[in-house]
């Protein structure tokens, strides 16, 4: 029988934490490659230009990223983890946006969304080969935008669902963006639940109290 500690010596493999990227980042790649077909044929527009830019600073820092000295074996940490990478794609095959209204001007949406993309890349900036989807540890960073928030990255989604939200609003899409944030609210519990196992992690805690937004959440 297989235990758990043979499972978890398994997906710390740095050979097969590598693969485990590259197919996690399959969806990404699929959508970077869609993106190149959509531009030379002359149909994309801002938003489909920002997720495109986005996806490329994930792919790469993903296949290079740091190994994991621990990771999370945790069904429920797989679930939400899964939910919260790969809604965004639900999010856009179900969104309906014929119709739905704006609740706000597009250039007002156009700039909550760009000031999402721009957080995000920043974020990830900052985090370095640490990436991750799983909860795991892959070192900690507590500099840049990590000195003021845990989850910078989390942030800029919700800010980018709240674009969503601005331009595409109807009663189903709010539920279609709503799970999108529940997911993202459960992938930073759920993160920190596993995290704060180490008292490196519980420390940074008491000196970053803020999850999302400095002296707010």
């Amino acid at each position: 029988m297989v235990t758990k500690k043979q499972v978890e010596a398994f997906l710390l493999n740095a050979y097969v934490d590598k693969v485990f990227a590259f197919v996690a980042m399959l969806p990404t790649i699929t959508s970077l490659v869609t993106f190149v077909q959509e531009a030379l044929a002359g149909r994309v527009d801002i938003y489909a230009f920002g997720i495109a830019f986005w996806g490329l600073f994930i792919v790469v820092p993903m296949l290079i990223r740091r190994s994991a000295t621990r990771i999370s074996l945790r069904p429920w940490d797989w679930f939400v983890t899964a939910g919260r990478t790969y809604w965004t794609f639900v999010m856009f095959y179900t969104l309906d946006m014929a119709q739905s209204v704006a609740l706000v001007p597009s250039a007002v949406a156009s700039a909550v969304f760009w000031a999402s993309v721009f957080f995000m890349i920043y974020a990830r900036i900052d985090l370095g080969r640490s990436i991750g989807l799983l909860p795991a540890h892959r070192g900690l960073v507590t500099t840049g935008v990590y000195g003021w928030v845990r989850h910078p990255i989390h942030t800029g989604q919700i800010i980018f669902y709240l674009a969503y939200f601005l331009q595409y609003f109807s009663l189903w899409n709010a539920v279609i963006i709503g799970v999108g944030v529940a997911f993202v609210f459960a992938k930073t519990l759920v993160e920190e639940k596993f995290l704060k196992e180490d008292e490196e992690y519980r420390e940074y805690c008491k000196q970053v109290p803020w999850r999302w937004v400095p002296w707010i959440a």
